[in-house]
């Protein structure tokens, strides 16, 4: 791998916060849409450094990206890091890409930087992003948010021989990383390692990064990486990570329609980017209304039928009601203040 500029100036500043995607082409809106929530949100954007793992950017592709960050008129910082693809195609490819294993070069690449915080592109900052600096410890080498392993993933621990406590099993899509604790051990290379090693682990890099850190890890405060299918349980989301309701691909679904949290994205995109909704999504402006009529339809029924005796008996009640962000949450999530005023702190 190389990187295609030297370590910023300002890296050991402690309250410097480096932020890192790692993105091909085909990700790049989302990415570009993950990094400046990031800004906006920021109660101080001049500390931010993004860094992007370049894993297959034109040049034109990168003087987009960076406009686009210069035109939110703060002075953060953005810096490509182009990867060496032919470097990670002995891993088995994930959601038919190597992309997600170009985090394990950044304590090499960001040799200067103590922490910083990996991002995948599919999420959303709703809240200030150096907050999660307060969660850094000397003997924590990640902290990430909690995900729930399936039985697969256990199965497959249990039959390898790994001691796994799995109250602290983290998803790797939204990770604050000890960079300084990873040089002293040399864990990326035991990471890669493993890689070689177990190419059927179930999920390749995460496993790795949960076994290796094993002992060294911490968990986000609730809200800090939730996943989009679980925000009817959160009531101050930090960062929503759209793991299954990605925006750029999203589907009418009878059960709920367009669904609160991609109207969230679709908001941001409006409000922060000027996208429409074709743009952002590349969805007609009237089958969204329509979608979103629907689910506030759907909403309005669910919440008649919970308060009547059948409703109170009924067993999949509450699974219905978890398709709906509580009020007071969603009247805050797609407020256009989110995105055009300084609200940290209230």
């Amino acid at each position: 791998m190389t990187a295609s500029t030297p370590p910023p100036p300002h890296a050991h500043r402690s309250e410097t916060l480096h932020i890192v995607y790692n993105t091909d082409a085909a990700y790049l809106t989302l990415v570009t849409a993950s990094a400046i929530s990031a800004i906006r949100q920021a109660s101080t954007p001049e500390s931010i450094v993004i860094h992007i793992l370049d894993c297959g950017l034109s040049d034109e592709d990168w003087g987009k990206f960076s406009a686009i960050v210069c035109a939110q008129g703060s002075s953060t910082a953005a810096y490509r890091h182009k990867i060496e693809m032919a470097s990670l195609s002995a891993f088995r490819a994930w959601h038919g890409s190597l992309a997600a294993y170009a985090r394990l070069f950044l304590p090499t690449l960001l040799p200067e930087v103590d922490w910083c915080l990996y991002v995948d592109g599919d999420t959303l900052f709703t809240d200030d992003p150096a907050k999660v600096l307060a969660c850094r410890a000397e003997d924590v080498a990640i902290v990430g948010p909690e995900d729930k392993a399936s039985p697969q993933s256990r199965a497959w621990f249990a039959k390898q021989g790994f001691q796994k406590d799995w109250s602290h099993y983290f998803c790797s899509g939204f990770m604050l990383i000890n960079l300084a604790w990873f040089r002293a051990t040399d864990a990326a290379r035991w990471c890669m390692d493993f890689l070689h090693s177990h190419p059927d682990a179930p999920f390749p890099d995460q496993d790795a990064l949960n076994i290796c850190c094993e002992g060294h890890i911490r968990l986000f405060p609730t809200g800090w990486g939730v996943l989009s299918e679980r925000m009817a349980t959160c009531e101050r989301p930090g960062l929503i990570h759209y793991v299954v309701d990605l925006p750029t691909k999203m589907r009418f679904r009878w059960r709920d329609g367009f669904r609160d949290v991609t109207a969230v994205w679709v908001n941001f995109a409006r409000v922060a980017l000027g996208m429409s909704v074709r743009e952002s999504c590349g969805i007609p402006g009237w089958q969204w209304a329509l979608g979103r009529a629907y689910n506030h339809a759907l909403r309005v029924a669910v919440t008649i039928v919970g308060h009547t005796p059948f409703g109170r008996r009924w067993g999949r009640m509450e699974e219905f009601r978890d398709l709906f962000i509580p009020r007071k949450t969603r009247r805050w999530l797609l407020s256009r203040r989110l995105w055009t005023a300084r609200w940290h702190g209230e």
